[in-house]
């Protein structure tokens, strides 16, 4: 499941009063981190109760010994006792080890909430696999700027209010992927919007500041469609509002955008390739064709497919192709890998055994082998 599926089950089950013993929450996006531990501490003890049975330690100031300590008491007049380790992050990996012998039998009245911020933990240790068995190990990915939208837009539905795409895509682009400071404004923008309403543009630049007509999204629309003059006149009016139109952050945001263009730009010729097979493809199941070791293999189909669908000579017959084991030689003279680094680093890199059997099980099994590859595309963008 997807980080926001995975919270909204968590805090579905906390509010019904099922708890887990431990709870490991980590990733780099700490909103999402913040509101799990908030949600454990307000529904697992009763106000009255938090005096004595909500521990709050800090990984800086506090070892292992001290947290397994606090997690061996009794709760006093209550059901069960709250511990929360915020900071975890601040430990050495293997200071977790010390804590294996609790994590495989936790005490069942304590709830220990871990907040392990802004990275992940090593999903190879077994104490982690350990935590899992018998708690909770959520994993906080941050959310990519193309589904910040989508995910206002869930987040007003949720406050029962209603928002436009262009309004949602309007705060994205301004407010950025800071979960916190984007749900701040979004809740400001529901309580003056009333229950079953609409927040529209006016609303969100009275409440916002974010002019409906001079914002980023418009001057990047404005450049996209090189409208010169609308593109100057948003620039005239951010001058004339420095502090609200601070120059780093449309820079910023200007560069996030043309980024996005080099990106689409560059995978161009991908895209085409890949409709070049899907056509060819489907052209076998009316003429079949017979498979060649030599001449017609898995490499030498690429090298068609990529001469019909980009219609360039930059890949031509070479002995490498016909023996494959130096293909990704014959890539690197004809530019197609990042020739920035050396042959035998980039062979390196790009062996991911170890990091296939680590991740096996990862619902982004996909991206995660791919973490630390060398990237041609974004060579060429730099």
């Amino acid at each position: 499941m997807s980080t926001t599926e995975d919270f909204k089950k968590i805090v579905k089950d906390v509010r019904a009063k099922s708890f887990k013993p431990v709870y490991l929450l980590h990733g780099e996006e700490a909103f999402f981190i913040d509101r799990v531990a908030e949600e454990i501490e307000r529904n697992a003890l009763e106000e009255h109760e938090r005096d004595f049975n909500l521990t709050v330690l800090y990984g800086k100031d506090s070892d292992p010994d001290q947290v397994k300590d606090a997690c061996l008491r009794f709760p006093m007049m209550a059901e069960r006792q709250v511990v929360v380790l915020r900071e975890a992050q601040t430990w050495r990996i293997d200071a977790f080890d010390k804590l294996e012998s609790y994590f495989k039998n936790p005490t069942p009245t304590t709830v220990l909430v871990m907040l392990y911020k802004h990275k992940k933990a090593d999903g190879r240790k077994a104490w982690l696999k350990d935590v899992a068995k018998k708690g909770v190990v959520f994993t906080s990915d941050k959310l990519k700027d193309d589904k910040l939208p989508e995910w206002i837009a869930k987040y007003v539905q949720f406050q029962k209010r209603r928002i436009g795409q262009k309004e949602a895509v309007l705060l994205a682009e301004h407010l950025g992927s800071d979960l916190g400071k984007l749900t701040k404004e979004v809740e400001k923008l529901c309580i003056v919007t009333e229950e079953g309403g609409t927040i529209t543009a006016d609303l969100i630049q009275r409440n916002v500041g974010i002019s409906k007509e001079y914002n980023v999204f418009e001057l990047q629309n404005a450049i996209g469609n090189r409208d010169h003059l609308k593109a100057q006149t948003i620039a005239h009016y951010f001058a004339q509002d420095p502090k609200d139109h601070p120059l780093v952050l449309t820079l910023g945001l200007l560069n996030s955008y043309f980024t996005k263009l080099m990106v689409v730009h560059a995978s161009a010729g991908l895209g085409q390739i890949f409709l070049e097979y899907l056509k060819k493809l489907n052209a076998l199941v009316e003429h079949p064709a017979f498979y060649n070791t030599l001449t017609t293999n898995c490499t030498t189909q690429v090298l068609y497919n990529a001469q019909d669908a980009i219609g360039s000579d930059r890949f031509r017959y070479n002995w490498r192709l016909f023996l494959s084991g130096y293909t990704p030689e014959y890539l690197y003279m004809v530019g197609s890998l990042d020739e920035r680094l050396p042959m035998q680093t980039i062979m390196d890199k790009g062996l991911v055994n170890s990091r296939a059997q680590d991740v096996s099980d990862a619902a982004t099994f996909s991206r995660m082998i791919r973490d630390g590859v060398p990237n041609p595309d974004a060579a060429k963008i730099e």
